[in-house]
């Protein structure tokens, strides 16, 4: 069977759902952003500050390639796993690919009011930008395209709905 994976922006719920799918699908999840920190013993912000930016990004595109041989596996990527050439590589062989969109009101509307922006948009003025690349690298996957807003939190059961059409038919 094949592995589900989460892509999208930070702060989208990648990691939410995909806890919850791979209970009521009975499949093991991963959380690369967790999966890299317990690699390297070690906070994101923290490697990303100690090493820099690319060596986070290399460590991640390591184990991606490393996650391909897994399978029935839910996997909830960070949100800049996308920017890389190399890393949209092996998320193509990782499996089903989903892609969690939401607005860029929604998205600015959720980090303010949890008062958590990541470690590639440290600033409000960046959000453009931020928000410009991650959307059109995921789009460039061949994903499914689940909208995700502020007003209706989509359900595990919904997109439960959406891989049983697509993936698992």
């Amino acid at each position: 069977m094949r592995n589900i994976v989460f892509v999208g922006p930070h702060g989208v719920g990648k990691s939410f759902m995909g806890r919850a799918l791979s209970q009521m699908l009975h499949y093991c999840f991963v959380d690369l952003d967790q999966l890299i920190e317990q690699y390297v013993g070690r906070d994101r912000r923290d490697i990303v500050s100690y090493f820099g930016i690319s060596t986070f990004r290399s460590i991640e595109t390591q184990l991606l390639k490393n996650l391909c041989t897994l399978s029935r596996t839910v996997i909830a990527l960070g949100g800049g796993s996308c920017l890389c050439e190399e890393n949209r590589f092996w998320i193509g062989r990782l499996g089903s690919v989903i892609y969690f969109h939401i607005e860029k009101d929604d998205l600015l509307h959720r980090w303010m009011r949890n008062n958590y922006w990541p470690l590639a948009c440290p600033k409000r003025d960046f959000f453009d930008l931020y928000y410009h690349d991650r959307v059109s690298t995921c789009r460039e996957l061949n994903c499914i395209e689940v909208q995700v807003d502020n007003a209706f939190l989509f359900s595990v059961h919904h997109i439960q709905e959406i891989i049983m059409d697509h993936f698992l038919a």
